[in-house]
């Protein structure tokens, strides 16, 4: 049946609303009567009257879908804006008025000043309270109906709006003289209200490395320090890898690493910068690296059974045998055949130099030019003649440098 008569009590007078026909109005505190005329009950279809403050907007779609136009503001007067916690303050749209039973209407409600955050809704037709700010209402029954709805702004306030809603009856198919009339299509057995909520989720950006390696140019045995502080992600959680170009790697947790090179050459930096989504960047930097300044050289004798001491650290870093033909270094070196004119040895060549022999036996005038590794731990240079000076006293001279 027909929606039943409606007041409501509020601020200090009754709204009353007959669901059934065009009557509507306010009961003011003296107890005089103010009519609202909702539509012309001589012209339904025209649908809600347009009354100055009544706050409701229509969509140009005849179509029965939820989407709604965006918004026409009114200013409230009178009656209504003395009976609202804020007065002309809230706007509702529908998609379309009047409406038709059993097609759904889209209702939206906005605010002139701030932004509806919450709102519960009424529909005049004794169907449970809907919250949402946008929703989705089906009327059963042709009729007129109050529809009321309480919304909180972003400012803590709250506002509240009563429209009245026509209701139509869904038209009936036309016939024709040769088919039969097809049936109506049955109302719909119960009322369905839904309600639709927008997520936005913002995409994960890339992380962006930035790494700084100082200093630049080195020599070998220098300490470099690479920093990669200035990298950034929209989050929080970064992990670092830093690749030094020779084989070594550094997981720094705060993003600086520090490294020694062993070698001359140009070496590439690489920077790794990973986030908690596992989305990566990389940035690099060249180091140049050197040779060491020299620590010692010159040029010596031995005879045989002596012992030098070529980096000057008090111990034997080489020694000609008893024999005037071995000679001995306990540190380790290689040896490479030399020429009279070749009285040295590049320091990249002793670089990579394995240092496997301890002794080598020389024979005679033979050049030779060794790289040996010092008691100390130093790189030297070595280059000897063995110089017989007689059948009983054998002598080695040299030169060398000391890295």
């Amino acid at each position: 049946g027909l929606a039943g008569f409606e007041l409501f009590p509020r601020d200090g007078a009754v709204f009353y609303n007959d669901p059934a026909s065009q009557r509507a109005g306010v009961i003011l505190v003296d107890g005089s009567v103010k009519p609202v005329l909702k539509y012309d009950p001589a012209d339904p279809s025209q649908g809600v009257l347009a009354q100055p403050g009544e706050g409701v907007e229509v969509s140009d779609r005849t179509g029965s879908g939820p989407a709604l136009p965006r918004p026409v503001r009114t200013t409230p007067t009178g009656t209504e804006e003395a009976a609202r916690v804020n007065p002309g303050d809230l706007v509702v749209q529908v998609s379309t008025t009047p409406g038709v039973a059993g097609t759904p209407v889209g209702l939206r409600v906005s605010a002139r000043q701030g932004r509806v955050t919450t709102a519960t809704w009424s529909f005049g037709d004794r169907t449970p309270q809907v919250n949402g700010v946008e929703v989705s209402h089906t009327w059963v029954v042709p009729g007129s109906y109050r529809v009321s709805v309480r919304a909180r702004l972003d400012n803590g306030r709250t506002g509240f709006r009563d429209v009245v809603m026509p209701v139509l009856a869904a038209p009936t198919a036309t016939t024709t003289p040769t088919a039969p009339a097809p049936a109506p299509a049955p109302a719909p057995a119960s009322t369905r209200t839904t309600t639709t909520t927008t997520t936005t989720t913002r995409a994960d950006a890339r992380p962006v490395a930035s790494l700084s390696v100082s200093p630049r140019s080195v020599t070998v045995g220098d300490r470099v320090t690479a920093n990669a502080t200035r990298s950034r992600d929209d989050g929080t959680s970064l992990s670092y890898r830093i690749a030094w170009g020779d084989s070594s790697t550094s997981r720094p947790t705060n993003g600086t690493a520090s490294h020694r090179y062993e070698k001359t050459g140009t070496y590439t930096v690489t920077l790794t910068v990973t986030d908690s989504a596992r989305q990566r960047d990389t940035d690099t930097a060249t180091v140049t690296v050197g040779e060491p300044p020299v620590w010692a050289g010159g040029h010596g004798k031995c005879y045989h059974g002596g012992a030098m001491d070529i980096d000057n650290d008090g111990t034997t870093d080489w020694s000609l045998g008893e024999d005037g033909l071995t000679l001995r270094g306990p540190g380790g070196f290689t040896a490479f055949a030399a020429s009279q004119s070749d009285h040295s040895s590049s320091y990249t060549d002793c670089e990579s130099a394995s240092y496997e022999r301890t002794s080598y036996t020389l024979e005679e005038h033979q050049w030779l030019r060794i790289c040996l590794m010092t008691s100390g731990g130093r790189m030297s240079s070595v280059t000897v003649v063995q110089v017989p000076e007689d059948y009983y006293e054998t002598m080695v001279e040299y030169d060398y440098v000391v890295w």
